[in-house]
């Protein structure tokens, strides 16, 4: 587990080395193989160059203030990938108007996403993508598709970026 204070001080040597990069996720896996792993992203996308070069300040920033780990580990920096999931409403924001899957509650439901706002994301489905038989599946139900989905933040266990 990180402390606030090393996992705030490792964003700001991330954010001084490149302005534009923001930590979207940042852990320590303890075991055999111990791995502090951070990823990175901008609001452009990020390159593997511009992985390394935050990696390199980050190795040098814990290399200079060795208390701040007891134990040793292997250092992850990377992006967080397609098909990684969003974590961040600064994520979704960057894929207004890409399709994404989102779980909630216990649905999943695929759409475009249309809207960010504080609390929630408005998405319109995407209706070429169910086969006939999810159709049939909802004419059964009674249930048709809605015009769009509004789902809080707070209600998303996973979205994720998908190529239609």
């Amino acid at each position: 587990m990180l402390s606030e204070d090393v996992q705030q001080s490792l964003s700001q040597i991330i954010e001084g080395a490149n302005p534009e990069a923001f930590v979207v996720e940042m852990k320590m896996n303890r075991g055999p193989s111990t791995k502090l792993l951070i990823k990175v992203d901008t609001d452009r996308g990020i390159s593997m160059s511009e992985c390394a070069e935050l990696s390199r300040a980050v190795s040098a920033f814990i290399d200079e203030n060795e208390d701040l780990f007891d134990f040793s580990f292997t250092l992850e920096l990377t992006s967080p990938g397609v098909g990684s999931p969003l974590l961040l409403k600064r994520q979704y924001t960057n894929n207004i108007g890409r399709f994404l899957k989102v779980s909630f509650g216990e649905k999943e439901v695929k759409g475009k996403l249309e809207e960010v706002t504080e609390t929630e994301i408005r998405m319109t489905p995407h209706r070429k993508k169910l086969s006939k038989s999810q159709l049939k599946k909802l004419e059964k139900k009674g249930e048709t598709l809605p015009d769009e989905y509004i789902i809080t933040f707070a209600d998303i266990k996973e979205a994720k970026v998908i190529i239609i």
